[in-house]
């Protein structure tokens, strides 16, 4: 992970988000849906599961000196990563963050694919170079 390896230079997170524990109850995603299902037949509630996910929570592995080295994609009409999420990954990196937020749901935005990768391209070539 980019937040915590000395060996990664830059990183992209493209429609993915942080406060896991808000995605599970907030997701209306398959697996995320599944999650929930399993979380309530273990009786746990959002502080539980927030403990138990602790170890794999993206907003606990950052390091915000390297949030220039950061660039963050969410949908603006997400419902498989709620904006929630992708804003507390966003606030974990804090300031200099690279974070573009892209028109449509999770599905659709492939029709931007072209431009996406285009600018991706160009955000890594400006980092790694």
């Amino acid at each position: 992970m980019h937040g915590t390896s000395e060996r990664t230079k830059a990183a992209c997170s493209f429609l993915g988000g942080g406060d896991l524990t808000h995605l599970i109850f907030h997701s209306e995603d398959k697996f995320p849906r599944y999650l929930r299902r399993c979380v309530k037949d273990l009786h746990m509630d959002e502080d539980a599961v927030r403990k138990y996910v602790a170890a794999i929570e993206p907003c606990n592995h950052v390091d915000t000196n390297k949030a220039l080295d950061m660039l963050i994609y969410g949908a603006n009409q997400d419902k498989a990563v709620p904006s929630l999420s992708t804003e507390a990954l966003v606030d974990a990196w804090g300031e200099g963050v690279n974070y573009r937020t892209i028109s449509g749901d999770h599905t659709n935005v492939i029709w931007q694919a072209k431009g996406l990768l285009q600018n991706l391209a160009a955000f890594y070539h400006q980092k790694l170079s």
